[in-house]
């Protein structure tokens, strides 16, 4: 380095200012010390207005029920935001605004999606993403939001490291 650095006319003066914190991802999060094998998982997607937990809306609850292995229900619900969904939010989940305009708002399906996943545990790609708007509606109703979660994407991340891509359709 130094010797590329003179070549270069760059006074090279060496020195690692270094922070640690732990931003590994967490498979698992409030775990309760079930046993997997034999649990029951809620796995599920959501498509909303747009990135943003705080500020956009969740259009869309689609689910699994799973007890023992085996698919014991399943929750498809379309949701009307209330407000326009952005087009570029729509050229990535193709929901448009006419396709929830006669669909019950959040308020009026979470606590059917509650009762849903009770005792559960949750299980999506990219977890925190769907958790984050699951959070904050849950909150909005008054209902606890206190499930193990289980993030499949960043199990597949350890699992499998190195591939190209973690998409789910891979």
């Amino acid at each position: 380095a130094f010797s590329v650095a003179k070549k270069k006319g760059i006074k090279l003066i060496p020195g690692c200012e270094a922070y640690l914190i732990d931003d590994m991802a967490q498979v698992v999060e409030r775990a309760d010390g079930r046993e997997l094998a034999n649990s029951t998982y809620v796995v599920l997607d959501v498509e909303t207005t747009g990135l943003s937990p705080a500020l956009d809306q969740i259009i869309e609850i689609g689910a699994v029920r799973i007890e023992n292995g085996v698919e014991v229900g399943e929750f498809s619900q379309l949701i009307n935001p209330q407000r326009p969904i952005p087009p570029e939010s729509t050229k990535v989940h193709h929901i448009t605004d006419a396709m929830v305009r006669a669909m019950p708002p959040i308020g009026d399906v979470i606590g059917r999606f509650a009762a849903f996943c009770e005792g559960a545990v949750l299980v999506a790609h990219n977890a925190a993403f769907d958790m984050a708007f699951f959070a904050r509606v849950f909150s909005q109703a008054g209902l606890p939001f206190d499930h193990p979660k289980l993030d499949t994407l960043t199990l597949m991340r350890n699992a499998y490291p190195g591939q190209k891509s973690y998409k789910l359709g891979n």
